[in-house]
């Protein structure tokens, strides 16, 4: 089972950084409800699609009124009419199908890095515990670990970073659990460069 997982994951293409490590332990809850509202939406909408009977009577008419004069509709009319409402509706499926295929997938990463967060060894999960799941000022998290601003900073970061690295690594997440410190099994954190998070 592990091996199945960890041959699937390898099939991602998306690489994380720490910054967004960071957003999505900060809104996870946020995120995982907006995903699952869009979702709904999507299979209510598809729903509709398959009971679209009305929509295809309504399309079959042989007249239809233009300024409320009935015209006449040739049988070719209503067929080329049948034949763009069934290419229509076979698009939005599919576009549907395709939106929630991302979406799934979001919510698929979504967990992978929340299984990473928690093989963080600490101090680097207690601190990013504090900072962005329980939301605690910098300055009072600072205080509680008792250690110096520099070294309460490069923990912080090394934290997202170690993070970072083991959601980008190919092992699936079973397969890291099995290991005892995983970010030291060929994805090491690579620094992150530019702006601070």
């Amino acid at each position: 089972m592990a091996e199945e997982e960890c041959k699937g994951w390898q099939g991602r293409k998306r690489t994380l950084t720490a910054e967004e490590a960071k957003d999505i332990l900060m809104n996870r809850k946020q995120k995982l409800e907006d995903i699952g509202k869009k979702i709904a939406l999507l299979c209510e909408e598809n729903g509709v699609l398959e009971k679209a009977d009305e929509l295809l009577k309504a399309a079959a008419l042989p007249a239809r009124e233009v300024n409320g004069v009935a015209e006449q509709v040739g049988y070719g009319d209503n067929l080329m009419i049948l034949n763009r409402f069934y290419r229509q509706r076979r698009e939005r499926r599919m576009e549907i199908r395709m939106q929630i295929w991302k979406l799934s997938r979001e919510i698929e990463e979504i967990r992978r890095l929340w299984s990473c967060f928690f093989l963080l060894q600490e101090p680097y999960y207690g601190i990013l515990h504090e900072l962005y799941i329980k939301k605690e000022l910098y300055a009072v998290t600072e205080a509680s670990f008792g250690l110096s601003h520099r070294m309460f900073e490069k923990r912080r970061r090394e934290g997202l970073e170690r993070l970072a690295a083991m959601f980008n690594s190919p092992h699936g997440s079973l397969k890291m659990m099995e290991m005892d410190y995983p970010w030291k099994h060929g994805m090491e954190a690579q620094p992150t460069k530019g702006k601070r998070e």
